[in-house]
């Protein structure tokens, strides 16, 4: 027997980019169904870091402050290819350093 779901939004994986979609929608009383794979999360860490850029859009979504709270700091630096091939670091950014944060902190 096949059954049909209905959503407004399918969302195919759990992992950050997945679940902050999730929790946006959720905030705009959007009906969604986010789909993964896994059975539970990994115990293994997906990233040690969360740069200055990701913390100025964790700001403008209201979610920055316990990032900022468990994080600890680290150097800000924009990489970018040049035309030469070579890469530069730079640019303007509210927050002047990522930070380095535990896994556990960051995938709740």
């Amino acid at each position: 027997m096949t059954s049909v779901i209905e959503t407004d939004v399918l969302i195919i994986g759990a992992g950050p980019a997945g679940l902050m979609a999730a929790n946006e929608l959720q905030k705009r009383d959007m009906d969604f169904i986010c789909l993964e794979q896994r059975s539970s999360h990994s115990e293994l860490s997906k990233a040690l870091g969360i740069q200055a850029r990701t913390l100025e859009m964790f700001e403008l979504l209201g979610v920055h402050q316990e990032f900022l709270k468990k994080g600890y700091p680290g150097p800000a630096r924009i990489q970018a290819p040049s035309r030469r091939g070579k890469t530069f670091c730079g640019g303007t950014l509210s927050y002047r350093e990522s930070i380095s944060i535990s896994t556990y902190y960051s995938s709740k």
